[in-house]
């Protein structure tokens, strides 16, 4: 058995049945879900807005609130369940007001919009947006109307070929997805089974959501024009557009990606062949539950990592990128469920020079 300690409102908490810590590369924000029973009638132990701290074996994977509380009552005592999302889930939910200064680079417009919403976390920039400033702060969108600040964000972060999301201790990561080296395994054999590791898998893939040619249109946004200064004229609110495709889909099937401000003819067509590359992710799936929280090489399983998974039945033998992960721990033992897509998923610098996706 793993060692699971959970700080509810600064105090250890032991009594659960069931604990689920959900984490991906595309979810917004860490979730949380626990299930507890009392044999007595004692008041609800538990109160929206109180602070939520998770860590297995030593490593935190959760930092954060209660925010839905649900009972249930019947003579033999209460049945509770609690459920949250980490320090981000305000970022996620929230819109920026005259934000000010964002700077020019996807780090610097994710502090200033903690910063302005007095969230206390930090960020992270393992993909090196700082190195790859906007140009001109025209370039740097402002939020619209109704945008939410992850929203914002998320496109900027876009224009950059880099995720958002979390970690254990809600910082906000700036990432590329590109699969960390690992030597954990996962097999599912026709022969040789007492190897196999996994109790259930799920695979799904579809080109219903692909594309043969994605162009590129990039535009100003006037509001970011006028806070720079500059004239939105007929010339500058169409730039250009770039190009990129996916051999493997029929040329008759054409997508145009939007954005909110201008860019270089390179950025657009690298945003062209990411936009392919992740279209081309999200119609493949493979997804298996396995026995306990650590890997075969003895740590926590990871999001943004690539094992190797052999699966007979589903016809994989490669290495793919694990992009979520969900803990769950109960009476019946320790499970992890485990999102696996495509190892090159979320690149873009794949073959830019003929403007073609991977596949």
């Amino acid at each position: 058995m793993i060692d699971a300690v959970i700080v509810i409102d600064g105090r250890q908490y032991d009594f659960y049945t069931s604990l689920e810590v959900r984490t991906g590369l595309r979810q917004q924000a860490r979730e949380f879900s626990l299930q507890a029973e009392t044999a007595g009638v004692d008041d609800i132990p538990f109160r929206k807005g109180m602070t939520v701290s998770i860590s297995f074996a030593g490593t935190r994977v959760f930092n954060g609130f209660v925010e839905q509380i649900e009972m249930s009552m019947d003579d033999t005592g209460i049945s509770y369940l609690i459920a949250g999302r980490d320090l981000l889930g305000d970022l996620v939910d929230s819109n920026l007001v005259e934000l000010g200064d964002t700077g020019k680079t996807v780090k610097h417009a994710a502090e200033a919009a903690l910063r302005h919403l007095g969230i206390s976390t930090g960020v992270i920039d393992l993909a090196d947006t700082a190195s790859r400033p906007f140009e001109r702060r025209s370039e740097m969108s402002a939020p619209e109307p109704g945008e939410t600040a992850f929203e914002w964000l998320q496109d900027l972060a876009r224009r950059r070929q880099a995720l958002l999301t979390s970690d254990g201790d809600a910082n906000l990561v700036i990432t590329e997805g590109i699969g960390l080296k690992t030597d954990a395994k996962i097999l599912h054999r026709k022969i040789d089974r007492e190897l196999n590791n996994i109790l259930s898998m799920t695979y799904r893939t579809s080109d219903s959501d692909r594309f043969g040619t994605y162009f590129c249109v990039p535009q100003k946004n006037v509001a970011a024009l006028a806070r720079a200064q500059a004239e939105a004229t007929p010339r500058n609110i169409v730039v250009t557009k770039s190009s990129a495709s996916d051999p493997a889909i029929r040329g008759s099937r054409v997508r145009f990606v939007d954005n909110e401000s201008s860019m270089r003819r390179r950025d657009a067509l690298l945003r062209a062949i990411w936009e392919a590359n992740l279209s081309r992710a999200e119609g493949t799936q493979y997804q298996v539950t396995v026995d306990g929280l650590r890997d075969s090489t003895g740590q926590l399983w990871t999001q943004n990592t690539a094992p190797e998974v052999i699966d007979d039945f589903a016809g994989i033998s490669a290495k793919m990128l694990l992009e979520g992960v969900a803990y769950r721990l109960g009476e019946e033992g320790e499970t992890a469920t485990l999102v696996f897509t495509d190892p090159e998923a979320f690149q873009s610098a794949l073959n830019a020079s003929e403007g073609q996706a991977l596949g």
